[in-house]
């Protein structure tokens, strides 16, 4: 492949990404949306917001795209007798187990073992470029060896991310360290990364 050909070829890739990130956005956005009136419906008895029947589970399964959204401010339906609960499926701690606690869209161990975001979010903590190399290589890889993913419990993808001062990553706009290393885990099912205690320490949550 030539040069040109390459260039093309990953501006298609980056374009692709960028498109997949927004529709990601805008899912997460309209399912906290639900989320948001459905407890102001609890906190006012029904005389703000909208009882959606919405749980966090289906905030959480309408945000990773595993459960549709209704249109129109619909309820969700009744589930089916072979639906499991969607509490069920909220994420826990890779390393205790411990249910996540979601803080300013990151999913958090209260124990201090790491962080869950998902791409989009990740985004804003090392930056575009940075998110789109760590998916890229977990899309490459031949092998999963890493930890069981926080949401789908499927092996994560163990990526080693680097920069220097020449990056443009939201670290350095952070007035995070102008060189650094670290180790983080990608999960190409939930398109989310999960940063363990090591690399939170470098890349803290927002």
């Amino acid at each position: 492949m030539t040069e040109q050909a390459s260039g093309r070829s990953f501006g298609a890739r980056l374009r692709a990404d960028v498109e997949q990130t927004k529709a990601d956005v805008e899912r997460g956005v309209e399912a906290l949306r639900r989320d948001l009136e459905q407890t102001k419906a609890h906190l006012t008895g029904g005389r703000a917001g909208a009882d959606l029947d919405q749980t966090a589970g289906d905030t959480v399964l309408q945000a990773l795209g595993r459960e549709p959204i209704p249109q129109d401010g619909a309820p969700n339906p009744e589930p089916e007798a072979v639906r499991l609960d969607p509490e069920e499926a909220l994420p826990h701690c890779t390393e205790c187990e411990q249910a996540l606690v979601n803080e300013e869209a990151c999913w958090v161990c209260v124990e201090g073992h790491g962080h869950a975001a998902i791409y989009s979010v990740a985004t804003g903590l090392i930056g575009p470029v940075a998110v789109h190399a760590v998916q890229t290589a977990a899309e490459e890889a031949t092998e999963a060896d890493g930890r069981a993913c926080p949401f789908c419990a499927g092996a994560m993808v163990v990526i080693d991310l680097e920069w220097d001062e020449t990056d443009t990553s939201a670290l350095l706009h952070q007035g995070g360290p102008q060189r650094g290393h670290a180790q983080l885990e990608a999960c190409t099912v939930d398109r989310l990364i999960w940063f363990d205690r090591e690399s939170a320490d470098v890349i803290p949550p927002p």
